[in-house]
């Protein structure tokens, strides 16, 4: 394609090919399941014993990212609260995400407490009520989405995990 020239359908699809392999590999999460689906494909051995340890390396930076988003979220969030206060509007009291099974021992019902789930949750309080404008909670994305990649939401089961 000379310079200048106006972008095809095919220059701009493998523009944007280019753009979602670089966000990809520049986010160090994402970078480190390639390079593990990678090396599935050179050393299957090598591949499985490094498994345990990059899924814990990569949990550990999940909930990390999260603790630094709900710091910087702070203000946000007693805005909100303040704002929704003000005007009766909506408090969030409970907000969990994860794999959200009750424990068969517990009587499920709006009694439950985290302490009560079994499987994989985190508390998302703060998050949500960052989400909150004008008395209603908006979420961004599509049906697709994953709202583990809201802004202090991280999927606490491990990576590969389908449960």
């Amino acid at each position: 394609r000379r310079q200048g020239a106006p972008l095809t359908d095919e220059d701009a699809a493998a523009w944007a090919e280019v753009q979602a392999a670089w966000a990809a590999l520049k986010d160090p999460q994402q970078r480190m399941t390639y390079d593990m689906l990678r090396l599935q494909g050179e050393d299957p051995a090598l591949a499985e014993e490094l498994l345990a340890t990059q899924t814990m390396v990569l949990a550990e930076m999940r909930r990390r990212q999260t603790a630094v988003d709900l710091g910087n979220m702070t203000g946000e969030y007693e805005a909100s609260l303040a704002r929704e206060a003000k005007v009766a509007g909506l408090i969030i009291e409970r907000a969990w995400y994860g794999v959200l099974h009750v424990n068969p021992g517990v009587a499920a019902g709006p009694g439950v407490e985290l302490q009560d789930m079994v499987g994989p949750v985190v508390e998302v309080k703060q998050a949500v009520q960052c989400l909150v404008d004008k008395h209603k909670i908006v979420v961004t994305g599509g049906p697709g989405s994953s709202k583990s990649s809201l802004k202090g939401f991280y999927d606490p089961r491990p990576p590969g995990s389908t449960d």
